[in-house]
């Protein structure tokens, strides 16, 4: 019986030992996860700011787009009028007009 009270005694310890580093190994786990979870989050915001940035960035090239658009509009319509107007006189309206 004392044979069989020391194995028990034997198993407990190493099981105890055993228990310990597991724990100690959770123990590391637990800290990467929280260090995992904290560069999780600084990669969501560094994403979202240069999502910000770049939405910035578009809406400022189309405002120029827009512009340069607007006014190759302009000038569109002007020589169309132009062309209209030309064609209107005709060519025999604008020698009479030269060569006067």
């Amino acid at each position: 019986m004392p044979q069989v009270q020391r194995t028990i005694e034997t198993d407990i310890a190493v099981l105890q030992t055993e228990f310990k580093n597991l724990d100690d190994k959770f123990a590391d786990i637990k800290e990467d996860v929280k260090q995992l979870g904290t560069k999780i989050d600084t990669y969501a915001e560094t994403t979202q700011t240069m999502l910000k940035e770049f939405q910035h960035e578009n809406q400022e090239q189309h405002a120029v787009v827009e512009e340069k658009i607007h006014s190759l509009e302009k000038w569109r319509w002007m020589l169309m009028g132009a062309g209209m107007l030309l064609g209107i006189v005709g060519y025999s309206g604008i020698e009479k007009f030269l060569l006067h």
